[in-house]
């Protein structure tokens, strides 16, 4: 960032670590462009001295850092229980995300879609573009600000090979997904409570998944009096 101080002086925030910034000489000329010229800004770090000769050239480097970190900050995940995503497109300036769900070979429908996103700006409106027809395309899709909570968003439109819901975020990370997803660690608290609350249900493993997760389930024995 590029701050005018007190008369012809300037001064400049150098990179994080730097002990100070200095701006060197008067009052510069300046280019056709409006940039002032021949300035020399110095940044001292660990004992070193990083000068940067043109102010032209140090205004557009920053200019061109500091956009592609507005861009990069932006970020898709589906690395966790229930996650499944592919991005196909993510322009965090036209706030769009194209996508479609990851096909897991040889584990049925590729229908199934959940991811979170961060680095997103409480307030702005996105559209979610889902590359999908049929069953992967419900036509409301959920969204949570905390993984734990969902509601459903409005009611997406088909343009093409596309379906787009549009969603005002709430929060800085966001969870997307068809429904609210139901994962292993939820069945699993689901039966704990069930079968702590004491009406007569019993836990047992109903089988293992083909990547050997133990598939939980609940029966209840019925009673010797038929009333059950």
């Amino acid at each position: 960032m590029i701050r005018r101080l007190h008369g012809d002086h300037l001064q400049t925030d150098c990179p994080k670590g730097s002990s100070q910034s200095v701006a060197l000489g008067r009052k510069p000329s300046h280019d056709k462009e409006g940039f002032p010229q021949q300035v020399g800004i110095e940044c001292k770090r660990k004992g070193r001295i990083m000068r940067f000769a043109s102010m032209k050239t140090f205004i557009l480097l920053a200019f061109t850092i500091g956009t592609a970190a507005l861009q990069a900050k932006v970020q898709v995940e589906a690395d966790f229980p229930g996650g499944s995503v592919v991005v196909e497109e993510l322009d965090p300036e036209k706030r769009l995300l194209r996508f479609r769900p990851m096909n897991h070979k040889g584990k049925g429908w590729a229908c199934w879609w959940y991811f979170k996103v961060s680095g997103l700006t409480p307030g702005e409106v996105w559209k979610l573009s889902l590359n999908g027809s049929g069953f992967a395309a419900p036509s409301r899709a959920s969204v949570s600000s905390d993984d734990k909570i969902w509601k459903h968003i409005s009611p997406g439109k088909r343009s093409g090979k596309l379906f787009t819901y549009e969603v005002k975020v709430d929060a800085e990370t966001t969870w997307f997904a068809w429904g609210p997803p139901f994962t292993l660690a939820n069945a699993r608290s689901l039966i704990e409570k069930t079968v702590k609350a004491k009406v007569g249900a019993e836990a047992f493993e109903l089988c293992k998944s083909q990547d050997g997760h133990v598939v939980p389930a609940l029966r209840w024995e019925p009673k010797g009096d038929g009333k059950q």
